[in-house]
């Protein structure tokens, strides 16, 4: 009985053991994948959190880069589906990254597209048109949207680089 206990005593220290090993190679693996991809993708992000609206209605800036947003897109979706690999306040940080990316890219295609038909005017007139556009037309659809005066300037793609770059940090640490 005695050699029974102990071997079922040893056998739960084994298996815990090896469970602890599991989980520690896949978030170490979780977390390569991460980094390769920021590294990857974040001057995306750097770019896209240069672009305001201003940038967007004038003739000698160049426009938008579609690849950028999809290596946003991209970059935000690794990070939500890597981000359950991870434990702690790293998985809390991996998701808040995502859901800002997310919603930054969301708010950068809607400003896109307010000011894509008045690229024409001159920026002054452009941004106007573009404000009544997206103050009637794009905002009282979709409650998520900012007032003008704050997505105008882009703040939450900012706020993204921001993050990435603490994420970063600690995914190197």
């Amino acid at each position: 009985r005695d050699v029974a206990a102990v071997g079922v005593i040893v056998a739960v220290f084994v298996a815990a053991g090896g469970i602890a090993f599991a989980r520690d190679r896949v978030q170490d693996n979780a977390k390569s994948q991460l980094r390769r991809k920021i590294d990857r993708d974040a001057p995306a992000v750097q770019r896209l959190a240069g672009i305001d609206a201003d940038d967007l209605v004038d003739a000698h800036t160049a426009p938008l880069s579609d690849k950028d947003l999809e290596d946003a897109v991209a970059l935000a979706d690794r990070l939500w589906l890597l981000s359950p690999r991870l434990s702690g306040t790293l998985r809390s940080d991996a998701r808040d990254t995502a859901r800002t990316v997310d919603e930054a890219v969301f708010e950068m295609k809607v400003l896109d597209l307010v000011t894509s038909g008045n690229r024409n005017l001159e920026p002054a007139a452009a941004l106007a048109a573009s404000r009544s556009t997206y103050e009637t037309r794009a905002r009282p659809g979709n409650t998520r949207l900012p007032e003008w005066d704050t997505i105008v300037t882009n703040p939450t793609m900012r706020q993204a680089e921001r993050q990435l770059d603490r994420l970063e940090q600690r995914l190197r640490s």
